[in-house]
């Protein structure tokens, strides 16, 4: 099966009052821009679908030197050590004149070598993303 096709819609966070027990995965927030990076379309994708490319350059860039893969992750930007929100919403120009890094932090491999992972479990996954 190959990789996913775009567009993809990323699993959304509900909230609740109790956490269930057994069998999910948590992430934490992380303050910054819910994305999917697609290498093999060339793409970095918006939780909307719109797309992140021209924003965050470096991004797509990144990923692809793992190779073909399809990655759900979050965007964040940090300066002096701290995360900071809001230079998300700065050009690529003005992050980089202010010092400002930004990264991707990814939690879930959902293509990988030409393969469609979604069927996998999440388990198996995540065993995979921390391999590649």
């Amino acid at each position: 099966m190959p990789v996913p096709s775009l567009p993809l819609r990323l699993a959304v966070a509900e909230p609740a009052a109790v956490l269930p027990e057994a069998g999910h995965g948590y992430e934490p927030k992380l303050d910054g821009w819910r994305c999917l990076i697609h290498v093999p379309a060339g793409a970095v994708q918006s939780r909307t679908g719109s797309s992140l490319v021209d924003r965050f350059p470096g991004i797509l860039e990144a990923a692809a030197t793992l190779g073909r893969v399809v990655l759900d992750g979050e965007i964040v930007a940090y300066r002096d050590g701290r995360l900071d929100f809001a230079a998300l919403g700065y050009g690529p120009v003005r992050r980089r004149a202010e010092g400002v890094t930004v990264v991707c932090v990814a939690f879930d491999l959902l293509g990988w070598r030409g393969r469609d992972l979604r069927p996998w479990p999440y388990s198996r996954r995540r065993e995979r993303l921390e391999a590649v």
